[in-house]
C-alpha cells in the first residue's frame, strides 16, 4: 500500500501540475477570446459608421424614408460600438487614446450626415447633393477609418502575442500529461486488486439504474408526447453513426418521407451530396456542446433544395450519445433579404458613379415591342447630360426626358442590350445643342435578376477628345510658323494626289528657301531669323488661296501644294505663282524697312506641275532640283 500511496501521490503532483498548465491554457484561451471579441466590435463600428454614411446617400438619391430609420440605428450602434471597445480595452493605454480620438471625431460624422439628411428633409436636396458631391466631411470620414485601422491592427499584434502563450502553454501541458500517464502506468498493476470491489459495485449499480428507468418511464412518455406534437420538423440522430433514431410527423409532412424511411436514412441524406462531408465534421464535432444552431440546405424528397436554420441539443437517447434537432424553413426569408440587398446594390452602384450619368430603366412594352422606356432612377449627371429637369412630375419616360432618344440611337441600343443579352459600349458624338457634351462614352447592359431592366452609364469625354484633336493637330503643325510640317503636308494632299491623278488636273507643287538666312542668323542672332522664317510664313498665308497646303519642311524650306482651279488658269502656272510670291516679299521688305528692319527677305522657288501617278515625294523632289537649278541665277525654274 505504502508503494500504491507513493505512485499516486506523484501521479496527483502531475496532475496538479498539469490542472495549472490547464489553467494557464484557459487563461490563454480567455485573452485569446477576449482580442478576437475587440476586434470584431471594431469591425462593427466601421461597418455602423459606412451604414450611417449609405444610409445618408440612400436618402438623398431616392429620398425613401425607411433609409433614414436605418441611419438613425447605423448611428446608435456606432456609438454603441464604441462604448463596448471603451469598457473592453481599459487595461490598453494607447488603444483608449484612440478612443478618446474616435468618440470626439465619430459623433462630429454622424452630426454631419445627419445634417445633409436635414437639409434634404427640409426641402434643400440639391444643398445636400452638393455638400456630398463636393465631399464634405471625408476628412472626417478618413480619419475615422485610419483610426479603426489602426485600431484593428493593434488588436492583431496581441492576438498574435497571445496565441504564443497560448501554444506555449499547450506545449507545456502535453509534456506533463505524458509524465502524468507514464506515472499512472506504474499504478496500473495495482488497479487488478481494486478489479474486484469495482465488479461488485457495478453490479449494486445496475440494480439502482433499473430502479431509475421505471421511475422515468412516465418522464419519457411526457418527452415523446411533446417531441410529436410539435409543429416544427424535429428528429433525433445516433452522434456516432449520424443515423435518424426518431422523427416527428412534422418532419415527415414537411419533407416527404415517411418515419420508417427517415429511420432507414442518415442526416446526411438530406442534405445536397456537396455539403455531406461538411455536415459529418459538425455534427460530429458538436460533441457534448448543450446547444448549437447553423443554417443549411436541406434536400425534399421531390429535389427541391431549402435554406433551413437548425438548432440542435445534446441528450441521452436509449442510452446512446444523441442529438435532437428542430428546424426552421427560412427560404423566404432569405430571398427577401437577397431582393433587399440587391436593391441596395443598385443605389451603391448610382452612387459610385456620381461623376458619371447613371441611369435604371425598365423598359415600356406596347404589344410585346419595347416602346419606351421608364427612367428608374437618373442621378445628377444624367440629368445634366441629358439637358433633362430631374424633379419632372409624374411617371418618367426616357423619350419624356430625353425626345432626341430615337433619331439619336440610344433607344434602339436599349432595345438591342434587352434583346441579346449582351452588353453594349461605344463612344460618340451627341446631338449639337442638346446636352453640354459633345462626346460621351455609352455603356449599357441588363441589370442581373431583374427582368426588363438595363442599367445605362454614360461619361462625359469632350475634354479628352478634344485633347486628341489638339494633339493630332500639333503632330502635323510647325511649332514654330504654325504651318504644315511635313507629315502634316502629307496627309493633307494624299486625297487630292489620287483625285489629281484620276482627273489629270494640273496642281502645281512649290519648293522654295530663303537667301542667305544663314546671314540673317548671323548678323542678328538666332531670336530674328526665327522671326524671319515667321513673317514668310505670314506673307505665304496671304498670298496663297485658303485651299492651298503651305508646309515649312525644315530650317529654311517651305513647299506649297496648289490645287488647280477650274475658274483660276493663273493657279495652274508656276512662273505666275513665283511671281505673286516675290511680289508679296517685295511688299513685305518695303514695309520692314520702314520699320527699321536691318535686312530684305528673298527667295528661290522651284516648281513643277502634277503627274498622273505621282506621290507627293516624287512631286517635292522634281521641285527641289528645280530650286537647286535655279539658285546660280537666284531666279525660278519650272521642272518639266
Amino acid at each position: 500500500m505504502a508503494g500504491l500511496a507513493a505512485s499516486a501521490a506523484m501521479v496527483g503532483l502531475a496532475g496538479w501540475i498539469a490542472m495549472g498548465d490547464i489553467a494557464r491554457i484557459d487563461d490563454a484561451n480567455a485573452w485569446v477570446r477576449h482580442t478576437r471579441e475587440v476586434l470584431a466590435v471594431t469591425a462593427a463600428t466601421g461597418t455602423a459608421v459606412d451604414r450611417a454614411e449609405t444610409a445618408q446617400r440612400g436618402y438623398l438619391l431616392v429620398g425613401d424614408p425607411a433609409y433614414l430609420h436605418a441611419g438613425a440605428n447605423a448611428d446608435r450602434a456606432a456609438i454603441g460600438a464604441l462604448a463596448d471597445l471603451r469598457r473592453r480595452t481599459t487595461d490598453n493605454a494607447a488603444q483608449q487614446h484612440r478612443l478618446d480620438t474616435l468618440e470626439r471625431v465619430v459623433p462630429r460624422r454622424l452630426a454631419g450626415l445627419a445634417h445633409t439628411v436635414a437639409l434634404a428633409r427640409a426641402g434643400a436636396r440639391d444643398s445636400a447633393v452638393a455638400i456630398v458631391r463636393t465631399h464634405a466631411g471625408l476628412a472626417d470620414a478618413d480619419t475615422i477609418r485610419a483610426l479603426l485601422d489602426r485600431f484593428a491592427a493593434e488588436e492583431q499584434r496581441l492576438l498574435l502575442a497571445r496565441m504564443t502563450v497560448h501554444d506555449a502553454s499547450t506545449r507545456a501541458a502535453r509534456t506533463h500529461t505524458v509524465l502524468a500517464l507514464a506515472l499512472a502506468l506504474a499504478t496500473a498493476a495495482w488497479a487488478v486488486v481494486l478489479l474486484g470491489r469495482l465488479v461488485r459495485r457495478q453490479v449494486a449499480r445496475r440494480e439502482s439504474m433499473r430502479a431509475a428507468l421505471l421511475t422515468s418511464a412516465a418522464s419519457e412518455t411526457r418527452y415523446r408526447a411533446l417531441f410529436t406534437a410539435l409543429p416544427r420538423p424535429a428528429w433525433v440522430y445516433d452522434v456516432e453513426t449520424l443515423r435518424f433514431l426518431a422523427v416527428n410527423p412534422a418532419a415527415t409532412a414537411q419533407y416527404g418521407w415517411s418515419e420508417e424511411e427517415f429511420l432507414a436514412r442518415r442526416i446526411t441524406d438530406v442534405r445536397p451530396p456537396e455539403d455531406a462531408e461538411r455536415v459529418t465534421a459538425s455534427a460530429r464535432g458538436a460533441g457534448s456542446s448543450v446547444i448549437t444552431a447553423g443554417q443549411w440546405r436541406h434536400r425534399w424528397r421531390d429535389g427541391q433544395v431549402r435554406d433551413v436554420l437548425v438548432t440542435t441539443h445534446a441528450l441521452d437517447y436509449a442510452g446512446r450519445a444523441a442529438r435532437l434537432a428542430v428546424v426552421d424553413d427560412i427560404t423566404e426569408r432569405l430571398a427577401s433579404e437577397r431582393a433587399l440587398r440587391g436593391r441596395d446594390a443598385r443605389f451603391r452602384a448610382a452612387m459610385a458613379g456620381m461623376r458619371d450619368a447613371f441611369l435604371l430603366l425598365r423598359a415600356v412594352r406596347i404589344g410585346g415591342e419595347v416602346h419606351d422606356f421608364e427612367v428608374l432612377e437618373l442621378n445628377a449627371s444624367g440629368a445634366r447630360l441629358l439637358g433633362a429637369p430631374r424633379a419632372a412630375g409624374g411617371a418618367r419616360t426616357l423619350l419624356g426626358l430625353y425626345p432626341d432618344a430615337g433619331s439619336s440611337g440610344f433607344l434602339a441600343i436599349g432595345r438591342r442590350v434587352l434583346a441579346d443579352g449582351r452588353p453594349f459600349e461605344d463612344e460618340r458624338r451627341t446631338s449639337a445643342g442638346r446636352t453640354p457634351a459633345e462626346w460621351v462614352r455609352l455603356q449599357a447592359f441588363p441589370l442581373e435578376g431583374e427582368e426588363d431592366t438595363l442599367v445605362v452609364i454614360v461619361r462625359d469625354i469632350t475634354a479628352r477628345k478634344r485633347a486628341e484633336v489638339r494633339l493630332r493637330e500639333e503632330a502635323h503643325r510647325d511649332p514654330l510658323t504654325g504651318l504644315l510640317n511635313r507629315r502634316g503636308l502629307e496627309e493633307g494632299v494624299r486625297r487630292r494626289l489620287q483625285e489629281a491623278a484620276v482627273s489629270g488636273q494640273p496642281d502645281v507643287v512649290l519648293y522654295l528657301d530663303l537667301d542667305d538666312f544663314k546671314g540673317i542668323n548671323d548678323a542678328f542672332g538666332h531670336g530674328e531669323g526665327d522671326e524671319a522664317l515667321r513673317t514668310v510664313a505670314s506673307v505665304l498665308r496671304r498670298t496663297m488661296r485658303a485651299g492651298d497646303a503651305i508646309a515649312r519642311l525644315g530650317g529654311d524650306e517651305f513647299a506649297i501644294y496648289a490645287p488647280a482651279g477650274p475658274d483660276a488658269v493663273a493657279w495652274r502656272d508656276v512662273n505666275l505663282l513665283t511671281q505673286r510670291i516675290h511680289e508679296a516679299l517685295d511688299a513685305e521688305n518695303a514695309r520692314g524697312e520702314a520699320n527699321g528692319r536691318g535686312y530684305a527677305l528673298r527667295s528661290t522657288v522651284g516648281g513643277t506641275t502634277v503627274r498622273a501617278g505621282d506621290t507627293l515625294a516624287a512631286a517635292l523632289a522634281r521641285a527641289d532640283n528645280a530650286l537647286y537649278a535655279a539658285k546660280p541665277g537666284g531666279g525660278t525654274r519650272r521642272a518639266g
